[in-house]
């Protein structure tokens, strides 16, 4: 007795179950019978499924290329920028905040790493010359 997943092959392994799902829920609603593959490794172990193979989309053999091309055609129309130049580049204006908080949270603690220095310093030379009679 067969539970039909001899048929299937894995068409992609996918790091996060969130992806994995919708891209099976993608082929699903093009009428391919796509399946999650480790699914339950996922939800026991979380990043630990990635050791396995990850997330594996799985669709039955005889519709392997089928899968293959229904992804690249969604996938090409995620990517597509009619009219465009090409893909939208991230402005990078706001990195002065995050080297303002770097600043405001480090400057503290470097300028009282050296009287913290000298204490931790002047108090194990005292226990060192407790200790040993210097």
């Amino acid at each position: 007795m067969t539970d039909g997943r001899n048929d299937y092959v894995i068409l992609a392994s996918i790091s996060t179950q969130e992806e994995a799902a919708v891209m099976v829920a993608a082929l699903q609603a093009e009428g391919i019978p796509a399946m999650l593959g480790n699914g339950h490794h996922a939800t026991a172990m979380g990043f630990g499924a990635v050791a396995l193979g990850g997330m594996q989309v799985m669709v039955p053999a005889a519709q392997l290329e089928e899968a293959r091309s229904q992804l690249r055609e969604r996938m090409q129309e995620d990517w597509d920028l009619e009219g465009d130049e090409g893909p939208v580049k991230p402005k990078r204006s706001n990195r002065w905040k995050a080297w303002a908080l770097l600043a405001l949270f480090a400057s503290p603690l470097v300028l009282l790493l050296p009287m913290l220095f000298e204490t931790i310093v002047t108090r194990w030379g005292k226990l060192f010359q407790q200790w040993f009679g210097g």
